[in-house]
């Protein structure tokens, strides 16, 4: 499985050091820049799945989602490259929980500390649309809760659509 790629490094400069995550389509792995030191989060596509024209484009406008925003309330994009067939996105590591695992472990949160998550998903989202970049899959799941000032982190714009314009047309899609 993906434990073996343990050690491996990654982009000439980061070494996976753990497994944070397993998706239906990528692994996210815990790496460290060999120089710095730096904690980064790696997500890898592998070759089988990048050969999917669909999936590998995905992928890319995830990176190019990404590349465009520069928010403290969304993950940053370090960087994004080819390994040995695999696709890698090097992100920001936010140390935490997800929303999600937060309100599974706790059964229930109090509104104020939800309320402060979602004015920083919002943050995020606005900031997001005025960039013309639309998240397309907001959940729980997919924003992260720092430890250390439990400020909210989105991520995960894998099939985020970029807008040609900055005016957002709505589709009457509700999910």
């Amino acid at each position: 499985g993906s434990h073996r790629l343990l050690g491996a490094t990654v982009l000439g400069v980061y070494e996976l050091v753990d497994v944070l995550g397993q998706g239906g389509m990528s692994v996210v792995f815990k790496g460290r820049h060999k120089i710095t030191d730096q904690e980064v989060a790696l997500k890898l596509l592998p070759p089988e799945l990048a050969a999917h024209s669909q999936v590998k484009s995905r992928f890319i406008e995830e990176a190019k989602a990404l590349a465009a925003l520069d928010h403290p309330n969304i993950v940053h994009l370090y960087n994004f490259g080819q390994e040995n067939g695999s696709f890698v996105l090097a992100m920001q590591f936010v140390p935490g929980k997800t929303w999600e695992r937060m309100i599974i472990e706790n059964k229930r949160l109090d509104w104020q500390f939800s309320t402060k998550i979602c004015l920083d998903v919002l943050r995020a989202l606005e900031y997001a649309h005025s960039r013309g970049v639309v998240h397309r899959d907001m959940k729980p799941s997919n924003v992260l809760v720092r430890e250390s000032d439990g400020a909210a982190t989105v991520m995960d714009f894998g099939i985020a659509k970029m807008t040609t314009s900055a005016k957002l047309t709505a589709t009457g899609q509700t999910m």
